[in-house]
């Protein structure tokens, strides 16, 4: 991979996952409240696109730490 394309994939994991982390709080905020349901759904899309790249990085054998990606869906997400 080319640097400029490997800063993207980086950057592009890093963004996503501070979202992500992000809809889990307000996952947390919303509880029991009117829209509770669309702050699950919003966190459940992030984790279904972070369970995918998990899953591309060892079908294509490629070390997570080398795109910076540590963020463990399972732990993190749910």
């Amino acid at each position: 991979m080319k640097e400029q394309e490997m800063c993207f994939v980086m950057d592009l994991i890093t963004l996503l996952k501070e979202d992500a982390l992000k809809a889990k709080i307000d996952v947390k905020k919303n509880r029991g409240k009117t829209g509770q349901k669309y702050y699950e759904g919003r966190l459940m899309g992030y984790y279904e696109v972070f369970d995918t790249i998990k899953l591309q990085l060892i079908a294509f054998q490629i070390d997570p730490k080398k795109v910076k990606f540590d963020i463990d869906p399972d732990k993190d997400l749910i």
